[in-house]
């Protein structure tokens, strides 16, 4: 692939050629690398259909992402901002409302908008799915424990299959498509064959496996006629660390390999065309990830919005004719929320990368890639001069108002490797559901750490698991005392309280949450299980609604509020609920019970057999489930087969409650 050498005049002509409703199609690829792709330089793993996309397109050598972050990243992808405009700079948080939208832009101007994310992290209800007609974030989450919901993602696969199902629908209309593939982010776990190809290498497995299905997206575009005709770009959130600098994921340091990412801008064919060399080559020039939106409406011979505060690729590279970087800002306040250390920010421009940190840090790029050697204290001025840069970088791109106070005194997180090694190491054995190992490790660094907020999440998350509710409270609470207003020990002591039987308490806490983001699902969700369990029942219906609008598609939420309308005696309504629990997942078996408590209600006891039935053929062993067999036997004057029924319950389950005859 030859460097950028066409004439960027002549580029230029191609940004403002009249070409209408162009589709676009934008794909983020979760943790992705840049120099983990054959297309830039990896050798150690195989992607075509990567490299065939780049053959046919504009390849970014040098692209710096704001943040290592999910959330905060895309969010600068979508809108053009800042973090620190946008208002998105951590794991969790809403959307600021002023802040102009891709998926807007297109939809004020007849697209149809359309997309398609694989991670929890990216729910609507952070507010990434303003502009977007269809905004598919259709994957379980369990809400019974959250403190990991942003890890639960589904497989690229399934989030192709539902974006191909919308793009068939969007054939003969302009449409923008944005799909996002979680798959290379821990926990990594590619399927077969790639699982046992690349079973040294898993996080390779992952992108080969991402890969595949990306084959598949293009050759679907090329069969349909689609491919030649649109705009594709192909980028990714942020990198990920494999273990250098001590960090094996992303978020805590600003380091080259969680902030550097591919990114492949493959042009409208009728616009390739019109310029010989505009295929097969690369830009050198430094990008930001804040520069993706403004360069689509640029490409697409619209006006970029002020408020967006990147800048189009195409005008910079005409500009400055391939020989000035744009100097790249980004940021973690990561450490700072998940552990109360210091948040990190760095500035990069020409080779030098400066990043401020209680004890701050210089780099030459070009001489040191992989960042060994810290030149701050032989190149103080120049590092003086580079944080003047940020400073003012930061001030001049920050939503007015919304300036953060300084916090000086809090540690540097690279200071703190090993306590971030240990709290990795109790996460994952907590995954592996190795609780006593998990609270050892944590109880220890307790007593080196007791300001840690995230021991006293991480610990009350387990105690939670092993349903010592009120040890649950104790952590929560202190966690919260560490980081007042936090969301995820906030959310976390509510659940706790629930299961502590002080439904009242967590009602408390829920709203506060809801205050600050009202399409909060999880908090309606709880909200609604406090006011039942406190028996204000049309309180709890009404609440259950809300969940269920803010999350369509899950299936818990109509269950929950087909319990609430059994409560209230609305066994029609209970039905409904249930059946469209059902549809969503066929496997719920809580909520086939429920369906056969609202038949027996509304008197319809074949019904309820036929389903109480299926229940326990899915489920065995569920006690609740030959329960309601019970009662629907009862129903139908079988009682002989009903004793049996209940018998079987209060086997499986002595606590149980059943008729004695």
């Amino acid at each position: 692939m030859k460097r950028m050498i066409i004439d960027l005049s002549l580029l230029w002509l191609l940004s403002t050629s009249a070409f209408g409703k162009t589709n676009v199609i934008l794909i983020t690829v979760e943790a992705l690398r840049a120099d983990h792709l054959g297309t830039y330089g990896y050798e150690k793993l195989d992607t075509p259909a990567i490299s065939r996309l780049a053959q046919n397109g504009i390849v970014f050598e040098n692209v710096i992402v704001q943040a290592p972050l999910t959330l905060p990243s895309h969010a600068t992808i979508l809108t053009g901002t800042y973090p620190q405009y946008h208002g998105l700079q951590n794991v969790v948080g809403v959307l600021r409302e002023s802040t102009p939208s891709l998926a807007r832009w297109f939809s004020e101007r007849g697209y149809e908008t359309g997309a398609f994310v694989g991670s929890a992290a990216l729910l609507s209800q952070w507010g990434l799915n303003r502009g977007f007609k269809t905004y598919d974030d259709h994957f379980s989450i369990s809400v019974s424990r959250p403190i990991d919901f942003y890890l639960v993602k589904r497989r690229a696969g399934a989030v192709l299959d539902h974006a191909l199902s919308w793009l068939r629908e969007q054939k003969e209309k302009s449409h923008f498509l944005w799909i996002h593939f979680a798959d290379p982010h821990v926990p990594y776990d590619p399927p077969e064959p790639f699982a046992t190809e690349y079973c040294e290498n898993p996080y390779d497995g992952e992108i080969a496996y991402v890969d595949s299905i990306l084959d598949r997206l293009l050759g679907v575009l090329r069969e349909d006629g689609l491919y030649d005709s649109s705009l594709i770009v192909l980028t990714s959130d942020h990198g990920v660390g494999l273990g250098e600098h001590g960090e094996e994921s992303h978020g805590l340091f600003l380091y080259e390999s969680c902030l550097r990412v591919p990114l492949i801008l493959k042009l409208p064919e009728y616009h390739a065309l019109s310029l010989e060399g505009v295929k097969n080559v690369r830009q050198t020039q430094q990008v930001r990830s804040v520069d993706i939106a403004p360069t689509i409406i640029q490409l697409l011979d619209e006006s970029v919005p002020e408020a967006m505060q990147g800048k189009s690729l195409l005008l910079e590279m005409q500009k400055n004719s391939n020989k000035t970087d744009l100097p790249a800002y980004a940021e973690s306040y990561y450490s700072r929320s998940k552990f109360g250390w210091s948040p990190l920010f760095s500035y990069s421009s020409g080779d030098m990368k400066f990043i401020l940190s209680p004890d701050p840090e210089l780099y030459n790029l070009k001489d040191d890639p992989k960042e060994t050697k810290n030149l701050y204290d032989e190149q103080r001025a120049l590092a003086d001069e580079m944080e003047r840069r940020l400073i003012e970088f930061q001030r001049s791109h920050t939503f007015p108002g919304s300036d953060r106070p300084k916090e000086p005194g809090l540690p540097d997180p690279k200071s703190k490797v090993q306590s971030y090694q240990k709290l990795m190491d109790a996460k994952s054995a907590s995954r592996e559901g190795k609780s006593e190992e998990v609270i050892q490790i944590l109880s220890a660094l307790g007593r080196e750490e007791p300001e840690n907020p995230a021991v006293h999440l991480m610990l009350g998350s387990e105690y939670l698991v092993l349903d010592h509710s009120l040890l649950a409270i104790q952590e929560f609470r202190e966690s919260l005392r560490l980081l007042p207003g936090s969301y995820e020990p906030s959310i976390n002591l509510a659940l706790a309280y629930l299961r502590a039987g002080l439904p009242k308490r967590a009602e408390e806490i829920l709203q506060n949450i809801l205050r600050q983001n009202s399409l909060d699902f999880t908090a309606h969700h709880y909200h609604a299980i406090s006011l039942a369990k406190q028996g204000r029942i049309e309180q709890a219906i009404s609440e259950g609604k809300k969940a269920v609008e803010v999350r369509p598609v899950s299936a818990s939420a109509h269950y929950n509020l087909g319990s609430f309308y059994i409560g209230d005696k609305q066994s029609q309504e209970a039905a409904r609920c249930f059946l469209r629990a059902l549809e969503i997942n066929p496997d719920l078996v809580e909520a086939r019970a429920g369906l056969v408590m609202a038949y027996l209600e509304m008197e319809d006891p074949d019904r309820a057999l036929q389903q109480a039935l299926r229940t326990v053929e899915l489920a065995p062993d569920y006690s609740y489930g030959h329960f309601c067999l019970g009662q629907a036997y009862l129903a139908r004057g079988r009682r002989d087969e009903a004793i049996q029924a209940f018998l079987k319950a209060k086997e499986l389950d002595p606590q149980l409650e059943v008729p004695v005859f």
